[in-house]
């Protein structure tokens, strides 16, 4: 035990200090000193700021206050109250750099709002007093173009430049028409937004996708000089030009000067309805789509185009242009499907009752005979004739029935379909558009004149009856005593064939309507009688009333 303790002691006995060691330690305590001074100092003039930051803000209450006293006046003056300068401590360890005020807090510091004596100011509460010079400075507009916006992304599916029309030469229509062509205008960059118009419900929707996939080839045609913004009601086109106030198409003629000295210019027109095709043209220049049965105007480009912007009465319409069509596409059974039932029931009634015009018969033919399992059929000769031997049925009053049911069924199918036309313009005939706005000038005096011969007319009914000379005068030219035309177009249901210029040629079915497609296994209507085979085949009454 004794050695053991002994061992323990010498253990912890203290180890001589070298005076290299003493010098060590007396640095690290002269910088521990200097370490306590600065301290010392740093919080010296961390009190000082404290109470320089109080003092500041006592200053700023007071502009604060004196600001709320003085209200919304737009008077100041500078002030006279001497403004001590605000000083910092340095600390002499610490380098502090004091960055300079901003020069709108430095005229906020010297400048106070003060109310004029005897000076009383009443502002309306509607009247802005602009107090700046920024405020001063005039609003910048957007500008907004027409038109689509086409989607590189996006390839069109149906649409091919081998079915587009070249424009014919301008000098067809007109020998010194002043117009503006594709080929030598430039296509506006930014089209503007389009027209918004309230659409009806028995319209067709498409998807802006959808729009855009089909209008990606066509371009806005910038025009220069600008086109006209004349509206003008059809009535005065029947009366300046010939034709009729309600077809969807018509043929007109006019003379390239007022006196009439020049030579007649042939124009054709169509006349689409935009609450019914809300996708088509709406401003000069732009490009759209139309939903179209008959394909009048796939030919003999280019057409001239009218579109009437609003509903108001009575109604009137703005030339937009000169147009090539093309078919671009069809609607497919899911777009159909999209539609509302309104608009299905629309088309759907015009496929049950239309009689005029080969594209609707033709189609309730197709829809009657698939019903019935007659077709399709492999020999295509035999199904035309089937088709043509329910066509004639169907006119006499007969034919296989057929619901509105079924029709919609067809189209939900993809069994018949809706054609899509594009409308791409080609030229704006400014000459055209200058002989309308002279001619509008004297749309009185031609109301007058119209009403002065409907009174002359009526009065000479009972002498006209009894001199059968006068029976057997001439009219006169149409462009002034043209006969008045029902508010709605009525279906011929003729079969002799009329005049190549003959507006009844394109008479529509209802007004303003474009029927359904005549692409789809169309088949001419023919004159001829069914074959027995035929006829006995469906069972079908002969008639007597067709010409051999």
């Amino acid at each position: 035990m004794p050695a053991t303790t002994g061992t323990s002691k010498s253990s912890f006995t203290k180890q001589p200090v070298d005076d290299e060691d003493l010098s060590v330690i007396s640095k690290v305590r002269a910088e521990l000193a200097a370490c306590l001074e600065e301290n010392a100092q740093l919080k010296a003039s961390l009190s000082a700021l404290e109470e320089e930051l109080k003092d500041t803000q006592a200053t700023l209450g007071r502009y604060v206050v004196t600001s709320n006293r003085q209200g919304q006046s737009i008077f100041s003056r500078p002030s006279s109250r001497s403004e001590q300068a605000l000083k910092r401590v340095r600390s002499p360890s610490v380098e502090i750099v004091e960055a300079p005020e901003s020069p709108r807090k430095k005229l906020h510091l010297q400048t106070i709002p003060m109310t004029p004596p005897k000076a009383i100011i009443s502002v309306s509460e509607s009247l802005k007093i602009k107090t700046s010079p920024s405020e001063m400075k005039p609003k910048i507009k957007a500008e907004i173009h027409d038109g689509f916006i086409p989607n590189s992304k996006v390839k069109a599916e149906i649409a091919s430049d081998g079915l587009q029309f070249e424009a014919n030469s301008a000098s067809i229509y007109s020998s010194a028409s002043s117009v503006t062509e594709r080929g030598f205008s430039p296509t506006e960059d930014k089209p503007k937004s389009r027209i918004k118009i309230k659409i009806k419900d028995d319209a067709i929707a498409l998807l802006d996708a959808t729009a855009r996939r089909y209008l990606q080839s066509a371009s806005f045609l910038k025009i220069t000089p600008s086109p006209m913004n004349l509206e003008v009601p059809r009535k005065f086109l029947r009366l300046a030009y010939g034709g009729c106030d309600q077809q969807f198409l018509q043929y007109i003629q006019f003379t390239e000067n007022k006196k009439g000295t020049s030579g007649l210019v042939k124009k054709r027109i169509v006349f689409p309805q935009l609450n019914l095709n809300p996708v088509m043209p709406t401003r000069p220049g732009e490009p759209g789509l139309i939903f179209a049965s008959r394909h009048e105007i796939l030919s003999n480009p280019p057409w001239s185009l009218f579109c009437k912007l609003s509903n108001g009465s009575p109604a009137v319409w703005l030339y937009l242009g000169d147009y090539e069509s093309v078919l671009c596409g069809k609607m497919t059974a899911a777009q159909f499907q999209s539609q509302t039932l309104v608009v299905q029931k629309k088309w759907a009634e015009l496929i049950l009752t239309g009689k005029s015009f080969d594209c609707y018969v033709s189609m309730r033919s197709r829809i009657a005979l698939r019903k019935a399992g007659a077709i399709p059929l492999e020999d295509k000769d035999v199904e035309e004739d089937i088709i043509n031997a329910e066509m004639a049925a169907f006119r006499a009053n007969g034919g296989l029935p057929v619901t509105e049911e079924d029709v919609i069924a067809a189209f939900s199918q993809g069994e018949e379909a809706i054609d899509i036309i594009r409308m791409t313009c080609v030229k704006y005939d400014h000459v055209f558009a200058n002989r309308m706005k002279a001619d509008y000038a004297n749309y009185d005096t031609m109301l007058a004149d119209e009403k002065r011969e409907k009174s002359a007319k009526e009065k000479g009914k009972g002498r006209a009856k009894s001199n059968p000379k006068r029976q057997s005068r001439k009219p006169k030219t149409p462009t002034r005593s043209q006969p008045d035309y029902p508010e709605a177009e009525d279906e011929s249901q003729s079969d002799v064939p009329l005049p190549a210029d003959s507006d009844e040629e394109y008479m529509a079915p209802t007004r303003g309507v474009a029927g359904p497609s005549a692409s789809a296994n169309e088949r001419p209507r023919t004159r001829s009688r069914p074959s027995l085979a035929v006829a006995n085949f469906f069972d079908l009454p002969t008639t007597d009333d067709e010409d051999d």
